[in-house]
C-alpha cells in the first residue's frame, strides 16, 4: 500500500474521531454544563477537522502537487490557539509569568522553527506555526507545572529528551547518510518514549479522576505535534495516528474537569 493511501486512511480515521468528539462535546455543553473550556475545545476540534478535510480534498484533486500555504496551516494554527485559550481559562488566577516560564519553551520552539525552515524552506508557514505552537507550549507547561503532571525526575527526563532530539536533528544536516539514519533512529526512539509517557500518565490520571489529566493530555497533544513536524515517511504516519488517539483523552479530561467544578 502506498504512503498516499495510508495517509488518506489515517486522515479518514482522524476526521471520524473528530466528528464524534465534536458531537459529544457539543451535546455535553448544551445539555449538561456550559463552560468556556468545553466551548474552546469544540471550536478547536472543528478547526482541526476542517484542516483535515482540506488536506483530503487537496490530495484527491491535486495528488501530484505540493499543498500550498492555505487552509491546512491556518486550521491547525487556529486549533492550537483555541486549545491554548481553553487551557488559559484554567489559569485565570495566574496573570504573571516568570522569565523562565516564557523563555525556555520559546527557545525550544525557535530551535524547532529553524529546523523546519531548513527542511522545507517555507518561511511563512513554519514561522506562523511556530508562533502558535510556542504560545501553546508556554500555557501547557505552566498548567503542567501547577498541576504537577510529572514528577521532578520525569520532567528532567522529558526535558533532556527534547533537547537531545533537537541536537540530533540538527546534526543530521552535517553528517553523511549512514550517520543520518542512526541519528534519525535515535530521535524516533526518543520521540516514541516521550509520547508513550504522555499517554501512560494521561490514562492513569483519567482513571484516578486526577485534575492533572487536563494538562497531561493537552500537553501530550502539543508534544505529539512537535514530533509530527519532525517526522517523515512511516514514522510520520504513526505519530499522526497518535494525534488521533490523544483527542479522546483530551475530551475525557475536559469533561472530567467541568463535571468536577
Amino acid at each position: 500500500m502506498s504512503m498516499e493511501a495510508l495517509t488518506m486512511i489515517g486522515l479518514g480515521l482522524q476526521t471520524a474521531m473528530l466528528a464524534v468528539l465534536i458531537v459529544l462535546a457539543a451535546r455535553f455543553m448544551t445539555r449538561i454544563a456550559f463552560s468556556p473550556l468545553v466551548a474552546f475545545f469544540v471550536i478547536g476540534m472543528v478547526s482541526f477537522l476542517l484542516s483535515d478535510l482540506y488536506w483530503m480534498a487537496f490530495t484527491l484533486l491535486e495528488s501530484d502537487a505540493r499543498m500550498p500555504f492555505a487552509v491546512n496551516e491556518i486550521g491547525e494554527c487556529a486549533c492550537i490557539l483555541l486549545l491554548a485559550t481553553a487551557m488559559r481559562s484554567q489559569l485565570s488566577n495566574e496573570q504573571n509569568y516568570s522569565l523562565k516560564d516564557i523563555l525556555l519553551p520559546s527557545l525550544f520552539t525557535l530551535c524547532n522553527v529553524a529546523l523546519w525552515v531548513a527542511w522545507s524552506g517555507e518561511w511563512a508557514q513554519d514561522i506562523l506555526s511556530g508562533l502558535a505552537l510556542g504560545y501553546y507550549l508556554v500555557i501547557a507547561l505552566r498548567l503542567l507545572k501547577r498541576e504537577a503532571g510529572f514528577s521532578y525526575p520525569e520532567g528532567l527526563v522529558l526535558r533532556a529528551a527534547a533537547v537531545l532530539i533537537v541536537i540530533l536533528q540538527a546534526l543530521t544536516f552535517v553528517v553523511e547518510v549512514p550517520g543520518q539514519r542512526i541519528l534519525e533512529a535515535v530521535c524516533t526512539g526518543l520521540m516514541a518514549f516521550s509520547i508513550l509517557l504522555f499517554f501512560i500518565k494521561s490514562i492513569i490520571a483519567l482513571r484516578r479522576n486526577c485534575s492533572a489529566s487536563l494538562s497531561l493530555s493537552f500537553g501530550g497533544f502539543g508534544w505529539i505535534l512537535i514530533c509530527l513536524y519532525m517526522s517523515a515517511g512511516l514514522p510520520y504516519l504513526i505519530v499522526a495516528f497518535c494525534v488521533t488517539l490523544i483527542f479522546p483523552l483530551m475530551y475525557l479530561a475536559v469533561k472530567g474537569r467541568v463535571m468536577a467544578a
